[in-house]
């Protein structure tokens, strides 16, 4: 470890499954920006130790566990990116670890599903990106418990079906929601999201909008609304143009329509 520590290499990557906390000390010291690493397990005094890595990407996406308190001596990391893919559950407690997190991104994008605990602690995380890409159905209460979340950014990219009640959870998140695989919109989930505190909301896997729908929609007042996947009939246009948003993305606008 202590001779790969030397590299000159912008990255280095290691297959290795198993780390002890020395080993761990010495690859910290690599001076490259991203480091990589295939460890399964990870024990509290390994992640304290690899959270001394001073480049800005940690990558350890075949971690398939994770202890709160290897996730809180982990947090410490002051590099921008943490990447935790390989993770298929989150406890609360571990969780509350990750959210200490004072990097740029926290990438969970392995996580199918969240209790209301541990979304609640997750939303404690106030830096600028959460990446949960890898939740596809989201229930009211995890969506009231995300609707608090700090982040800057919320990636919700491969949630398929939103009902208006998670909708209304999700309206009191204030920073850019991502919501690229929500195909389709009633008009009382339309409704919801249009009060949204959304800086920018992210809806371009939506297909349709009939006018009624895009009526409510239209309601939206913040920065940005992205509708470029969706067709839409001469009236239903009509409606979104009356938004008072200020910048609309729709399909075939060779470019974003200012409002």
């Amino acid at each position: 470890a202590r001779e790969l520590a030397k590299s000159q290499a912008y990255s280095l990557k290691l297959g290795v499954r198993e780390l002890d906390s020395e080993a761990a000390r010495e690859l910290a010291k690599f001076q490259g920006n991203s480091l990589t690493l295939g460890v399964k397990e990870l024990d509290s005094e390994t992640a304290r130790e690899l959270a001394m890595f001073c480049g800005t990407r940690l990558e350890l996406e075949s971690l398939t566990e994770l202890s709160s308190e290897a996730a809180q001596a982990l947090s410490a990391y002051k590099g921008y990116y943490l990447f935790l893919g390989g993770l298929k559950e989150l406890d609360a407690s571990t969780a509350n670890g990750l959210a200490m997190f004072d990097g740029i991104a926290l990438h969970l994008e392995g996580i199918k599903n969240l209790s209301n605990k541990t979304a609640h602690e997750l939303s404690y995380f106030s830096k600028a990106y959460l990446f949960l890409g890898g939740i596809r159905e989201l229930d009211v209460d995890t969506a009231n418990k995300l609707g608090m979340c700090r982040a800057g950014s919320l990636h919700l990219e491969s949630v398929r079906e939103l009902d208006a009640q998670s909708a209304k959870g999700l309206s009191r998140y204030a920073g850019n929601l991502h919501l690229e695989s929500v195909r389709e919109l009633d008009t009382q989930t339309a409704k919801e999201l249009a009060q949204s505190k959304a800086t920018n909301l992210i809806l371009c896997g939506v297909k349709e909008l009939d006018i009624l729908t895009a009526r409510e929609l239209s309601a939206f007042k913040n920065n940005w609304l992205d509708l470029k996947g969706a067709t839409l009939d001469h009236d239903a246009r009509k409606e979104l143009k009356a938004s008072k948003v200020n910048h609309l993305i729709l399909k075939n606008s060779s470019v974003t329509e200012l409002l």
